[in-house]
């Protein structure tokens, strides 16, 4: 049964056409709407596709007003204390069962009010405005929101019939769980499968530049690598090449050093007279043990430099190695940083760059592999969706053109065309609805040939052989009722009596036979007052809705048989 939240709520109209003010609440699941021939019953469902948007023009206006407002209030039966919070999507899954009505809402900013999505159409001289929940939106946002909302089925290009898409959506609805799990695999396979072929391309595009730059980093980390660099060592090597340099200086320096130690005999004198002063003075043993210390470290000494002094040579070869390696390491740091560290960390940092680069390479072949096994699920799913929608398009037409019979269109024929295409998460054919409501003539694309009544006709028989599966929360039927009478005209309410059970039905009728069902009457009346046309909307209860069956049996308003017909209606 429906949620009876989840419904259009209100449509309020000021300065619409004829219409100068005009608000309709609507609490039932099936809503009739009367009114004499032209007194603006239609109005009520231009207000709903404007609302919706459908395309405004100046022309709308009211003759003396100079803007035209229409305002729908739709309850989706969402949290009704707070506003939502945009992190929690649960209220945005009542728009509708599409994969992307969740996120709608969210992808513009627009939140809930209380549970329920307000859409504003505000429409002056040469502009129009949109709004839903007091926010500024474009009309085709509008117009997405609504065909999640509303269905319209009459003159308006609202309706899900003028859009073959829906025509695909609708036949895959029929078939029940196994299309709509195909089309989910298949759709996101496709979006793996673009996302793969997505990265390839990038990969390809930036082939060029990664070619030159894995050559310009493999000679680099080659460069630094080959060069065996050891932190400090520019320390040892200046001061090598300093002491090459100046060995023969050196030589001379340390030589005088070890001939003076060698022919001094001071600190030896001075060690025996400290030893004899110490015998006589036991305060002068710590002063000859400080000069017998200095004796000892001045031999070490002299040993050391004879040490030194045999190991200081002048090595031509030896100097040019050094100078050799201070050039290299020069160069690697005018070319990689101001020091060896930084060197060796530039060579680590390309090091990683270029095994990147290089990685890249085994990742276009998983890429290509991964392409390839999606390609190949792609074609799967869809040869699979296929088989099902070819299997049941036929059923489907049948199925469709027995309600048609139905509802008075005896020499109607309906078909399906299966038009194969490149696949892509819809499938492997466009589909679309073919249609004759005359015996002779060939069937042709539904959205160029039916009028407006034959369209609200064949949505009708669509809706009732879907019985409820995924439909707009609402549904409003103009001109449905065109050239009907008698039995089929009873046909017709038990079929829309029987929708509003999954739906809110909302029906433009002159006939007695369908607003009789309704939950709610409402009736339009125009009439002239003040050199004025006015039109006003009112709920018809008790004896007026009575009196107005009445006068829809072509009857008296007060003739007792007419009155008791419509009172026969209503007790139906």
């Amino acid at each position: 049964m429906l949620n009876s939240q989840k419904m259009l709520r209100e449509i309020s109209v000021e300065n619409l056409a004829i219409i100068e003010s005009a608000r309709i609440e609507f609490s039932g699941r099936l809503i009739a709407i009367t009114g004499e021939t032209g007194a603006g019953k239609s109005l009520v469902v231009d207000a709903i596709g404007l609302a919706l948007g459908d395309r405004a023009e100046s022309a709308f206006i009211r003759t003396g007003a100079a803007k035209c407002v229409i305002t729908a209030v739709f309850d989706l039966g969402g949290n009704r204390t707070h506003r939502t919070d945009r992190t929690d999507r649960t209220n945005q899954s009542d728009l509708s069962d599409r994969s992307d009505s969740s996120s709608l809402l969210y992808d513009h900013g627009i939140e809930l009010e209380d549970g329920c999505l307000y859409l504003a159409r505000e429409i002056a001289e040469g502009r129009s405005q949109c709004r839903i929940n007091a926010r500024p939106v474009q009309a085709s946002v509008a117009k997405s929101v609504g065909e999640l909302l509303v269905d319209l089925h009459g003159q308006h290009e609202h309706q899900s019939l003028v859009r073959p898409s829906a025509h695909r959506d609708l036949l895959d609805a029929w078939i029940g769980p196994e299309a709509s799990q195909l089309r989910q695999k298949l759709a996101a396979v496709c979006a793996e499968l673009r996302a793969t072929r997505s990265h390839i391309e990038e990969l390809e595009g930036r082939s060029r530049e990664r070619e030159r730059l894995i050559d310009l980093y493999r000679y680099e980390v080659e460069e630094i690598d080959g060069a065996e660099l050891v932190p400090a060592e520019e320390v040892t090597l200046n001061a090598d090449r300093k002491r090459m340099l100046n060995a023969e200086k050196l030589a001379t320096e340390v030589g005088a050093a070890i001939a003076a130690m060698s022919e001094s005999e001071a600190l030896s004198s001075a060690e025996a007279a400290l030893d004899r002063a110490a015998q006589l003075d036991d305060a002068m043993q710590s002063i000859a043990e400080q000069i017998q210390s200095a004796i000892i470290h001045i031999q070490e000494a002299h040993s050391s430099l004879e040490q030194y002094l045999g190991t200081l040579e002048f090595d031509p070869e030896r100097l040019q190695m050094v100078a050799d390696r201070l050039d290299l390491i020069g160069r690697l740091k005018r070319k990689y940083g101001a020091t060896i560290e930084e060197v060796l960390a530039y060579g680590s940092k390309t090091r990683v760059a270029l095994a990147e680069l290089e990685a890249n390479e085994e990742t276009m072949t998983a890429l290509l592999g991964s392409e390839q096994k999606q390609s190949a699920l792609v074609l799967e799913f869809a040869d699979k969706l296929s088989a099902l929608r070819k299997k049941a398009s036929k059923q489907f037409a049948t199925a469709i053109a027995s309600q048609l019979r139905e509802l008075a269109m005896e020499s109607a024929s309906f078909e399906v065309s299966l038009a194969p295409k490149a696949p892509d998460s819809t499938g492997a054919e466009a589909i679309e609805f073919l249609f004759s409501a005359n015996p002779g003539h060939p069937p042709q694309p539904l959205t160029k040939i039916a009028s407006g009544g034959e369209m609200s006709r064949v949505m009708l028989a669509l809706r009732c052989v879907l019985a409820g599966a995924s439909p707009a929360p609402t549904l409003v039927f103009d001109e449905i009722d065109g050239g009907l009478g008698g039995q089929t005209a009873t046909v017709v309410g038990a079929k829309l009596r029987e929708l509003s059970k999954h739906s809110q039905v909302i029906v433009i009728t002159h006939l007695p036979q369908i607003a009789g069902l309704a939950d709610e009457h409402f009736d339009v009346e125009k009439r002239a007052q003040d050199g004025a046309t006015h039109v006003s909307l009112s709920r018809l209860e008790g004896e007026a809705r009575v009196a107005a069956l009445a006068r829809m049996l072509g009857g008296s308003a007060v003739a007792q048989v007419a009155l008791d017909h419509a009172r026969e209606l209503l007790k139906s």
